[in-house]
């Protein structure tokens, strides 16, 4: 497996004038290419490094006033951050807790990066990147539904092992375009759908804001879209037969991170849109099952991504019991708790609390 470093590295020797991440500025999409991308973020880290920005930097970056500043405290109590980078709009939390955590430094991302990504006095050593694979290079948080948000390490292993069961299921390439709407912290959106792109080379536009979903859509026309339920059910309650021809031209519309209705799955199925349902988690780095393209099963959440080992724990006489994971993809283990709803066993299984059987073929 090769680390992140170096898929970026052979990103901009194989893709570099390819068209990469699309971001609307002013009401229209602004294009930069692979090599402008990877440049960005070389020059980024070589910046942050002669600033003597190092450890562990959190990005704080777009929700309630009174949830930030709850969710934020709570976050460095558990955390060692040394480094935040906050959007300008933020700017208010982060004064609130600056006198809590005076150890912190804080840089509006706004005020620094262009400054940064325009130095040019910054010395232009070569990066090795982190290659140890086994190491934590992201943080994320659960979303608190059963209990309060943990915080979970995960490696690049973690990030980049279900990289090929995905991509044997649905391959995808630099003839694939992307639309992205979902929050980046979320791991269905930051790794499925934005971390992999580094291995397709597919193209991401990325979504302006969830009033502006469907005539981007429209605009962008994507072949590969992630979605959840939410967004799935606001598309059928304004479809039309315009929408219903975009849809059909994604090649894989997946739907994941919550329950779909039979009947709203169904309906895109029946107007011959590719819907692929997946099953999840952050504990287990995104996708553990996904349907194969022309599975019309309403009633199972996809097959098991190869090299993921999912059990059924304590099941009834109907088999269904507690689904459990296993596998290089799945996380060490909360960082300093862990609660009765979910855990990781000793034997490196993730415990999710769900029910569920399942079903040979």
């Amino acid at each position: 497996m090769k680390s992140i470093s170096r898929y970026l590295e052979e990103d901009k020797e194989k893709w570099g004038n390819l068209p990469y991440l699309s971001v609307k500025e002013q009401d229209r999409f602004v294009t930069r290419t692979f090599s402008q991308v990877v440049t960005d973020v070389q020059t980024l880290a070589r910046a942050l490094l002669h600033e003597g920005v190092t450890g562990n930097i959190m990005i704080y970056a777009r929700n309630s006033y009174e949830w930030m500043i709850a969710d934020l405290c709570h976050i460095l109590s558990v955390l060692s951050v040394n480094t935040i980078l906050y959007e300008k709009d933020k700017k208010d939390v982060i004064h609130t807790i600056q006198k809590t955590f005076p150890h912190i430094r804080f840089l509006c991302i706004k005020d620094c990066f262009p400054a940064f990504l325009n130095a040019v006095s910054i010395p232009s050593h070569p990066l090795c990147g982190n290659c140890d694979r086994n190491q934590t290079v992201m943080i994320l948080f659960t979303s608190g539904t059963t209990s309060r948000p943990k915080a979970i390490p995960l490696t690049q292993t973690n990030l980049l092992h279900n990289a090929a069961g995905l991509f044997s299921r649905t391959p995808m390439t630099t003839d694939d375009t992307s639309y992205l709407c979902l929050p980046l912290h979320h791991v269905y959106a930051g790794v499925a759908h934005f971390l992999y792109t580094i291995i397709s080379g597919m193209q991401i536009y990325l979504g302006s804001g969830s009033a502006h979903i469907l005539t981007e859509l429209l605009t962008v026309r994507p072949s590969v879209f992630c979605a959840v339920p939410l967004i799935l059910n606001r598309i059928y309650e304004n479809v039309s037969e315009t929408v219903w021809e975009m849809l059909r031209n994604i090649r894989y519309l997946y739907c994941g991170g919550s329950f779909l209705r039979p009947q709203i799955k169904q309906a895109f199925l029946r107007q011959g849109v590719t819907l692929l349902e997946a099953y999840g988690m952050t504990e287990t780095a995104s996708v553990v099952a996904l349907a194969d393209p022309g599975d019309d099963n309403t009633d199972c959440n996809g097959k098991i991504l190869d090299g993921v080992d999912v059990r059924i724990i304590d099941a009834d006489s109907d088999g269904i019991g507690e689904i459990i994971v296993g596998g290089a993809n799945v996380s060490s283990g909360y960082l300093y708790s862990n609660d009765k709803y979910s855990e990781f066993d000793s034997d490196g299984f993730y415990h999710t609390g769900d029910l569920g059987t399942i079903i040979i073929i």
